[in-house]
């Protein structure tokens, strides 16, 4: 399973992306805990100064590897990025069985970390859409919440035990809202 179907549901490619292949750390570096969400944080952190697009080559210079080295060995405080780089902390929520996708994309505008198992995933919501972003595959616009949420209910959650470095099944996500300031 990939986003490559992304397009059924009203989806665009921004970028592709796979962090086993295009972020310079060792392989078994970029596929222990901890480093889906921080490239997810560095990606938050491009998109909120409207670069997201250039995310596959800027994720390679040595300021952003640092970034993503600090916050997955948790010596870079989480919420110190998060304040330090325009954003401010909602809170989290925890969803599971139906109330998961209901619960999607739900805020006006700004940024939703999902994690769920031993993956995450980025969510930006903007007035002009959703862009989903997956460390494992890249990121898709959908230029409405609902065609993200039918893409996310039919494809992506279903196919979730098979993305990223899944060891068992996960009933749960958690949901992290930031706020773009």
């Amino acid at each position: 399973m990939s986003l490559l179907d992304a397009d059924r549901f009203g989806g665009n490619w921004v970028f592709r992306f796979n962090q086993t292949l295009h972020f310079p750390l060792k392989f078994s570096s970029t596929m222990q805990n901890g480093a889906c969400s921080s490239l997810v944080m560095a990606w938050v952190k491009m998109h909120k100064l409207g670069k997201s697009h250039l995310f596959p080559g800027n994720i390679k210079l040595p300021s952003y590897i640092k970034i993503v080295e600090n916050l997955k060995a948790k010596s870079m405080d989480g919420m110190r990025f998060i304040n330090e780089n325009g954003l401010s902390y909602r809170g989290i929520s925890r969803y599971d069985g139906d109330n998961i996708v209901e619960n999607l994309a739900t805020i006006h505008e700004g940024y939703e970390a999902l994690a769920y198992g031993d993956h995450a995933i980025g969510l930006a919501v903007t007035a002009q859409g959703v862009d989903c972003f997956d460390p494992n595959f890249g990121c898709v616009h959908f230029p409405t919440r609902q065609n993200f949420i039918t893409w996310f209910e039919k494809r992506y959650w279903p196919n979730r035990d098979g993305i990223g470095t899944m060891a068992r099944p996960c009933y749960y996500i958690l949901v992290h809202s930031i706020a773009s300031t």
